[in-house]
Order: C-alpha cells, then sequence, then structure tokens
C-alpha cells in the first residue's frame, strides 16, 4: 500500500513538472520577442548624401569687340578648354573676318583721305590768295602734307603691332605712350617712338607752313584761314579715331584675347565654325575667383551654415572638405558650398573633367545645435497623421522571475535619418522595444531576445 502512494506521489510530480514546462514553452512561443534599446541623450548627427556641381561665383560672357550686327568671322584656331586658367590678354582663338569687315576699313580709309584732301584743298585755296611764285610756300605746304602722311602710317603700324601682342590702343592717342610703356614691349616701345617723332616733325611743318604764309597776308585772311584749318583738322581727327578704332576692333576680332585672368567656363568657338557674336565667345570667371562645389539642399529643413564637415567622392578615396558658406536665391532655392582646394581638383580628375561630369557626389555632416533625446530610427513607429510612438519596457520582479511589459508612449519627433531618431521628450533612463519578432500592443508581455 504504501509502495503505491509512492509511485502516485511520483506520477503526479511528472505531471506538474510536464505541465509547467510546457505551460512555459507554450509563453515563450507566444509572447513577442524584442531587441532591448537604451534610449541616449546627445546632439542629432545625419551624414546626408548629395550632389554638387562645379560653380564660380562670378562669371563674365566675352563677346569681341567690334563684332558686326549680321555678320560673322569664321574661327580657324581655338587654344584653351573650358577648364583652363588663362592670365590676362592670353590668346583664346583666331579668327578670319568676312568682306563685310574689310568694307568698313576701306570705307574708314577713303574717309580719312577724303578728310586730308579737304584739308590740303583749304591750304592751296589760301596759297592762292597771294600772287606769289615763292617756292618756298610749296616746299612747306607739301613738307605738311607729307608729314600728315608719315604720321599716320605710324599711327596704324603701332596700332595693328599693339593689337597682335594683345594690347588694345585706345581712339585718344594722347594714351598711347602710357600703355605702351606700361606693356614693356621693345617693339612697341620702337613704334611709339616713331609714332612720337611722326608727330613732332608734323607740328614743325604745319608752324613753319604758317609762318610762311603770314608774311604775305592780312590778319583778318589769316584769321579765317586758320578757323577754316582747325574745323578741318577736327573732321581729320574724327576720321582718323574712326579708323583707328577699326583697325583696333578687327585686329581683336583676328585675335581674340582674354581680358583678364581666370578660368575658362564656357567656351562657344569651333575651329571651322563660323561665329555671330549671338552669344558670348567664351566665359571667363571673376579674376581671382576659386571653383567650389555648388550644393542644392532645397529639398531638406536642416540649418546649413558654415563650417559643417562634408566628404567628397574621388576615385581614391574621400576628400575631406567644409561648408564655406549658404545661400537662398528666390523663395524656394538654397545652396550649400563646398570649398575645393588645389589638392582637391586634382584628385577629382581637373577642372576639364568636373566639368564633363557634371556632378560629384558629396555627403555632408549635419549636427543639431541642442542635445535631445536619440532612439534608434527602428524603435519608433507610427500611427498616421503624423501620430508617433515608442514602446517603452516595464519591468517587475515576483516570486516567478521577471516580468516585462511593452507601454506605449507618444513622442514628439524632431528630426528623423535612417539610423537616429531625435525626439523632444525625455527617455534617458528608458529601455526601448525594437526590432520585435511579432505586432505589439500596449501593456503586453514582451520577452528579449536571448542568443
Amino acid at each position: 500500500m504504501k509502495r503505491f502512494a509512492v509511485r502516485g506521489l511520483v506520477t503526479l510530480a511528472i505531471v506538474v513538472a510536464c505541465s509547467m514546462f510546457f505551460a512555459q514553452t507554450i509563453v515563450t512561443i507566444t509572447t513577442p520577442k524584442v531587441k532591448l534599446e537604451q534610449a541616449r541623450q546627445g546632439r542629432f548627427e545625419d551624414e546626408m548624401r548629395l550632389t554638387g556641381e562645379l560653380y564660380f561665383d562670378s562669371v563674365q560672357g566675352v563677346t569681341p569687340e567690334g563684332m558686326q550686327a549680321g555678320a560673322s568671322v569664321t574661327v580657324q584656331e581655338v587654344f584653351v578648354r573650358a577648364g583652363d586658367y588663362v592670365q590676362s590678354g592670353d590668346l583664346i582663338a583666331t579668327t578670319e573676318e568676312s568682306a563685310a569687315y574689310e568694307d568698313s576699313l576701306e570705307e574708314a580709309r577713303k574717309a580719312l583721305s577724303a578728310a586730308h584732301d579737304a584739308y590740303r584743298d583749304n591750304e592751296l585755296a589760301n596759297i592762292r590768295l597771294v600772287p606769289n611764285t615763292d617756292s618756298d610756300k610749296n616746299s612747306a605746304y607739301q613738307a605738311a602734307a607729307d608729314a600728315e602722311r608719315a604720321l599716320q602710317d605710324a599711327q596704324i603700324e603701332l596700332l595693328t603691332q599693339a593689337a597682335q601682342a594683345g594690347l588694345v590702343l585706345p581712339a585718344d592717342t594722347s594714351q598711347w605712350a602710357a600703355l605702351v610703356q606700361a606693356q614693356g614691349d621693345a617693339a612697341l616701345i620702337e613704334g611709339m617712338e616713331r609714332v612720337i617723332d611722326a608727330k613732332l616733325a608734323l607740328d614743325e611743318a604745319n608752324a613753319a607752313f604758317i609762318e610762311v604764309n603770314s608774311q604775305s597776308r592780312t590778319k583778318e585772311a589769316l584769321y579765317t584761314f586758320i578757323q577754316k584749318r582747325r574745323q578741318l583738322q577736327a573732321a581729320i581727327d574724327e576720321a582718323q579715331a574712326k579708323l583707328i578704332e577699326l583697325v583696333a576692333q578687327t585686329e581683336a576680332l583676328r585675335s581674340i584675347r582674354a581680358p583678364h585672368a581666370g578660368y575658362v567656363t564656357e567656351l562657344n568657338l569651333e575651329a571651322g565654325k563660323a561665329y555671330d557674336g549671338s552669344q558670348a565667345a567664351f566665359s571667363l570667371s571673376e579674376e581671382g575667383g576659386e571653383p567650389v562645389l555648388r550644393v542644392n539642399v532645397s529639398g531638406t529643413d536642416r540649418t546649413f551654415a558654415e563650417g559643417m564637415s562634408a566628404k567628397i567622392a574621388a576615385e581614391y578615396g574621400d576628400i575631406e572638405a567644409q561648408v564655406t558658406g549658404v545661400s537662398r536665391e528666390g523663395a524656394a532655392e538654397k545652396y550649400a558650398y563646398i570649398a575645393l582646394d588645389e589638392d582637391a581638383v586634382t584628385r577629382l580628375g581637373g577642372l576639364r573633367s568636373l566639368m564633363r561630369q557634371g556632378t560629384v557626389d558629396v555627403r555632408v555632416t549635419y549636427r543639431a545645435k541642442e542635445n535631445t533625446t536619440l532612439v534608434p530610427a527602428s524603435a519608433v513607429r507610427n500611427e498616421g497623421e503624423g501620430k508617433d510612438f515608442v514602446y517603452t519596457v516595464e519591468t517587475t520582479y515576483t516570486f516567478w522571475g521577471t516580468q516585462m511589459k511593452a507601454v506605449k508612449r507618444t513622442v514628439t519627433v524632431l528630426e528623423r535619418s535612417d539610423t537616429t531618431v531625435s525626439v523632444r521628450e525625455e527617455l534617458r533612463w528608458e529601455q526601448l522595444c525594437d526590432k520585435e519578432d511579432r505586432a505589439l500592443t500596449d501593456g503586453a508581455a514582451v520577452m528579449e531576445y536571448v542568443n
């Protein structure tokens, strides 16, 4: 009898143990498993993947002076490409003018010759007023006429020579000496000296002419003569200035040069093709202006500021850089600017390569100004209409062991990245439910993943 009682107790114990085992197994199987995460305090950071494009703060479109409406030139040779750095006066391209430009020059030459003819006719007419056969007067007239032609030839020769050397002389001949001296070209200085000598010779010839003729004229006749002479000289000066301007413009068209130092950002000239001036021949960055990467950040509400760190994607590793400025264009466009030093440009393949590829991948690190609560992005849930929440873990300790349950907590999301969310609520000491293996509900029991 006693033996049967012992057997019963053993059987009962086995049944109870099995029940407890299977009951615990069922609980384990049916209870959601979660990964426990700890909220922390800190400044929210996010590395944003963006694209930047090569940008110059100020760019000037250059159209050669002297382009005539409806006329064109033929580009012979181009000496630069977009991305090149040029100095002031560097040769960009050479061209061949059309007949229209030659016709304009010929008209200007004829106008100047006509002005000289009128001047000389006045001289002759006044000489004939005095009945004499003094050869000194005729010689003085001829000397003045020869001196005028010599000065004209010397000026046009210097003008052409200067234009070919990259120096465009203005119509005001009084400025020539200083400009030539500043250029420092020995050949130009010699040409300028010939112009000065020719001008002095003309002044002397004119003075001698007036002196010879004034001896046989009345004061009234001499005054009338001098007034007429001045008017005709003014016409000569005007015609000469026009010719000088056309020669300078024609030479500038034949040899298109950079007006100042800078990077060639765009080139609209092609060898063998016509160019009519309807668009700039080339574009040149502002002198001293360095290229940067301009990143369009209009699609984010983040605050970008100078000094933010950035990484530029390059073939052999990222290039460390910085945001050097932020600007707005209009109501919606917002841009961040990333500095490019010489080493960065080289590692990116040079400016020509940057211009060809158009955009460059960059990663800009945004960092919030203030500390907030930071939680894993996967731990933040949303139930629509902008209502975000998390499940915190409430733990109780009993005789039967540790029990955990999920508690739903509404949170206010301040900023969000793919991995981290910044929230306003203080959750520093809270444990959060994350990566659950099934749906959670408020107050539901949960278990921690056990590896």
